[in-house]
Parts: structure tokens; C-alpha cells; sequence
């Protein structure tokens, strides 16, 4: 897990086919998934989301902003949690 927004954040498959990085554009991180053995970008998930959110109670939940992620056994499924968010993707692998 990165510690700052600053440190850059890898992940490998399991199977080795792809890798994973979390990278900042002008508001918001983003997960981008490469092929291993060509360095082409596949796929990226860009991670807009308001940095305090409301829960149903309407209490105030804060975030830090930090992206962790990893990939599922499946080789396919991509989880992330941003602050209080928990998002399964399943990026496009085959282009």
C-alpha cells in the first residue's frame, strides 16, 4: 500500500500477463492496466469521487484520497478501494 499519494503503487497478475499502476491526471487517480510483455496500455479506471461523502445517516465520511488496489485470482477482476469506496472492475484485456 502507498503511504502518500506521492509513492507510485505496482501490481502484478498472479498469472504475470498484466500489471497495474495508480496514476494522478489533473484531479483525480486512476488505475491503469498494461500488458506485461508489450508495456501497452489496456484499460484505465479514473477514480472521480467527492473527497467527504454522506452515509445514509447523514453522517460526514472523510477520505484520504489514497487508491489501493490489487488483482482478483481470476486474473480478470480488478478490486480497488479509494477512502470509504469498494469498486470490483473487470477492465478490458483483450484489445
Amino acid at each position: 500500500m502507498a503511504r502518500t499519494n506521492a509513492e507510485p503503487q505496482f501490481k502484478l497478475s498472479h498469472d504475470g500477463r498484466y500489471f497495474g499502476v495508480v496514476s494522478f491526471t489533473n484531479r483525480f487517480p486512476e488505475v491503469q492496466i498494461y500488458d506485461f510483455e508489450t508495456g501497452r496500455r489496456l484499460d484505465r479506471f479514473e477514480q472521480a469521487y467527492r473527497l467527504y461523502e454522506k452515509n445514509a445517516g447523514g453522517s460526514i465520511l472523510p477520505t484520504d484520497g489514497r487508491t489501493v488496489f490489487d488483482f482478483l485470482l481470476d486474473n480478470e477482476t480488478v478490486v480497488m478501494i479509494m477512502g470509504n469506496h469498494l469498486v470490483y472492475w473487470k477492465p478490458h484485456l483483450n484489445q
